[in-house]
């Protein structure tokens, strides 16, 4: 029986949806490398994740298409389109890549094509993620989550043709961050292992945008983040 695959970075999402499917399924978890500063140290919680999940393997892969969109596209475009004005020293800092979740997505539905799998699986949710489409400024939170996913598998299924179908599963989208939280520690999902930082570490840096959502996260849940607590002293 072909496995389910599901798209993660190594943190919570990710692996609340892959418990979510793991009773009784093989997972093939995919994670992407796209030039994040955080792709290794989120690798490496994606393959502790299979000590959790005994019927599960990695695949890792890389965009560097994407990588290359981060970096710049050259001096002389940039020079003819003013793009990246102002970035630099002393100036503000690049914006986040805009429609990254759809790149994702395609990535994820090529993996299951290629495993013969019928289900592809990813842990977005509406209420955490809308800054990915260049959402931020729209009143309605997660306006256009659902029109997206439904718009995504009318694409999949015309592009799937004659053979199987295929289905993209977005079981965490009406959730939010501290309701995943609760669900993980059911699931008893190591907390302690998973990745949110946007940096690499080796310890999640506590100020970035990923971490403090995270820890008003578990406040909300009225939970404490094993990430939270120090590093015991050396002996």
């Amino acid at each position: 029986m072909p496995p389910i695959v599901v798209m993660t970075g190594g943190g919570i999402k990710g692996a609340v949806a892959a418990a979510r499917c793991a009773e009784d399924n093989e997972l093939l978890l995919v994670h992407v490398n796209y030039g994040q500063p955080s792709a290794p140290a989120e690798l490496k919680a994606v393959n502790i994740l299979t000590k959790t999940f005994p019927s599960s393997c990695v695949m890792a892969l890389t965009l560097p298409h994407v990588m290359q969109l981060q970096e710049g596209p050259g001096r002389s475009v940039e020079q003819r389109f003013g793009i990246n004005e102002g970035v630099g020293e002393g100036g503000p800092s690049a914006p986040a890549l805009r429609g990254l979740i759809p790149v994702l997505m395609s990535v994820g539905v090529q993996c299951a094509w290629r495993v013969g799998a019928s289900t592809m699986v990813t842990g977005v949710s509406r209420l955490c993620e809308a800054s990915h489409l260049g959402m931020s400024g729209v009143d309605a939170p997660g306006y256009g989550w659902h029109e997206l996913v439904h718009s995504f598998n009318l694409m999949v299924e015309c592009l799937s043709g004659r053979g199987p179908q295929l289905r993209v599963e977005t079981p965490l989208m009406d959730l939010g961050l501290p309701q995943m939280i609760k669900l993980a520690r059911r699931f008893r999902i190591p907390l302690e292992r998973t990745w949110t930082c946007e940096q690499a570490g080796p310890r999640a840096c506590g100020c970035c945008e990923r971490c403090t959502a995270r820890a008003r996260a578990f406040i909300e849940a009225a939970l404490v983040d094993p990430l939270s607590t120090p590093a015991p002293a050396p002996v």
